[in-house]
C-alpha cells in the first residue's frame, strides 16, 4: 500500500520507500506537488521549509537527523507544468539517457544538493514566477536553465535552529550565518528581474562551464528585503546580463 506508506514515513512513524517510479503523461487535478529523494527525521516537514512540523529538541540537534539526500534521475522527455507549487528535493538531478526536460509552476523550489556532478548533454528548462535555490546540484546536463517572470532567490535548506548541538548537550545552539550552493559540470542561465541571497546566506554557484546572468526588459530593479548575504560564482565564464 503506497499510500500507507507514504503517509506513515511522513508522519516519522515508518521507513522510507526504497524507490519509487512514476510514469504519467499527466498528473492532473494536483495544485501542489513536493517530490524528494531524501529521508530525514520528521519527513517532509524536515526538509520542505513550507511544511509544518515540531522540529525542535534534542533529537534533531544529532548528525544522524541531518536529511540524507540522494539521486531524482529524469529518464526520458519531460514537459511537466504543475498549477501551483512544485517543490524538488534531491541530492542530485540527473538523467539516464539525453534529454530535453522541462518544469515548470507558479512557484519553484530546489531544495537539497551537494551531490556529484557529471557532464552530458541533456538540458532541464525550470521556470516559475517565483524560483527558491536552497541547493541543487545538476549532473548529466549541458545546460540548466532558472528562468523567473519574478525573483530566483537563493537560499538555504531548511534549518532547525535553536536547538541542543548534540543529544548530550542541553545548550541551543544558535547560527547567524547559513551556506546555499547550486553546481553542475555544464552551463548555467539564470534569467529574472532579481536574484539575490536571502537574508544572513552565503550562496556558492559553481560549474567548470559558464553561468550567464539575464534580465527581461523591464525588470524590477528594487533593492529586496535582503541584507548580509553573499554570492559567490566560481564559473569559466560569467556573463552578467542582469
Amino acid at each position: 500500500d503506497v499510500s500507507a506508506a507514504l503517509s506513515a514515513f511522513n508522519r516519522g512513524a515508518g521507513a522510507a520507500p526504497s524507490s519509487l517510479f512514476v510514469a504519467a503523461d499527466q498528473l492532473a487535478q494536483f495544485d501542489n506537488v513536493y517530490l524528494y529523494a531524501a529521508s530525514a527525521l520528521g519527513g517532509a516537514s524536515r526538509i520542505f521549509t513550507d511544511q509544518p512540523g515540531t522540529l525542535y529538541g534534542p533529537e534533531f540537534g544529532a548528525q544522524s537527523a541531518v536529511p540524507v539526500y540522494s539521486s531524482l534521475t529524469i529518464t526520458g522527455p519531460l514537459d511537466w507544468n504543475v498549477t501551483n507549487r512544485l517543490e524538488l528535493a534531491a541530492g542530485t538531478i540527473t538523467t539516464s539517457a539525453p534529454v530535453n526536460a522541462k518544469l515548470s509552476a507558479s512557484y519553484v523550489m530546489l531544495t537539497g544538493g551537494g551531490g556529484s556532478t557529471g557532464t552530458g548533454s541533456s538540458t532541464l528548462t525550470v521556470t516559475g514566477r517565483t524560483i527558491d535555490v536552497e541547493g541543487a546540484a545538476f549532473s548529466r546536463f549541458s545546460q540548466v536553465n532558472l528562468i523567473s517572470s519574478g525573483d530566483i532567490r537563493l537560499s538555504t535548506p531548511k534549518i532547525v535552529n535553536g536547538i541542543p548541538a548534540s543529544t548530550s548537550s542541553t545548550t541551543p545552539q544558535e547560527r547567524s550565518t547559513f551556506t546555499g550552493s547550486m553546481a553542475s559540470a555544464g552551463d548555467f542561465l539564470l534569467s529574472a528581474q532579481r536574484i539575490y541571497p536571502v537574508s544572513a546566506v552565503n550562496f556558492t554557484i559553481q560549474t567548470p562551464g559558464n553561468v550567464t546572468f539575464a534580465a527581461p526588459a523591464g525588470s524590477n530593479t528594487r533593492i529586496p528585503l535582503s541584507a548580509g548575504g553573499s554570492i559567490t560564482v566560481f564559473a569559466k565564464n560569467i556573463v552578467q546580463g542582469g
